[in-house]
C-alpha cells in the first residue's frame, strides 16, 4: 500500500490538537450549561458542543489513517491489535516520529515475507 509521508507527519499534530479541542469542548459545555441553567443563553454551550464534534473528527482521522496503513502492512495484525499500537505511539509525547513508525511496520513485513 502506498502512503503519503506528508499525511503520515502530521498524523501526531492533528491528534495532539483534537485533544487540545476536546478539553477546551468540554470546559465550554460546562460553562455553557452553567450559564444557560441561570439566565437561558445556550450560545457557549453549542460552542462547547462544535468543539467535541470537531476533537472527535481530529482524533478519529489519524487513527483510522494509520491502522490502515499498519494492517495492509502487516496481514496476520487484526484491527484491535493495530488500532492498539496506533493509539499507544499517537498518545506518547515524545518517542519515535510517527513516518519511521510506519516505515518499520512496513519494512518488517517485507522482511518475513522474504524469509
Amino acid at each position: 500500500m502506498k502512503y503519503n509521508s506528508r499525511i503520515i507527519k502530521i498524523c501526531k499534530p492533528m491528534y495532539k490538537m483534537g485533544i487540545k479541542f476536546l478539553t477546551i469542548g468540554m470546559i465550554l459545555l460546562a460553562i455553557g450549561l452553567a450559564i444557560a441553567l441561570c439566565i437561558n443563553i445556550w450560545v457557549t454551550f453549542f460552542i462547547g458542543v462544535f468543539f467535541v464534534i470537531v476533537s472527535v473528527i481530529m482524533c478519529n482521522i489519524p487513527n483510522v489513517y494509520l491502522v490502515s496503513l499498519i494492517k495492509a502492512a502487516s496481514n496476520s495484525m487484526t484491527s484491535k491489535q493495530a488500532s492498539k499500537i496506533v493509539q499507544t505511539h499517537l498518545q506518547q509525547s515524545e518517542g519515535v516520529n510517527t513516518l519511521l513508525f510506519v516505515q518499520d511496520f512496513i519494512r518488517n513485513d517485507i522482511q518475513q515475507k522474504a524469509e
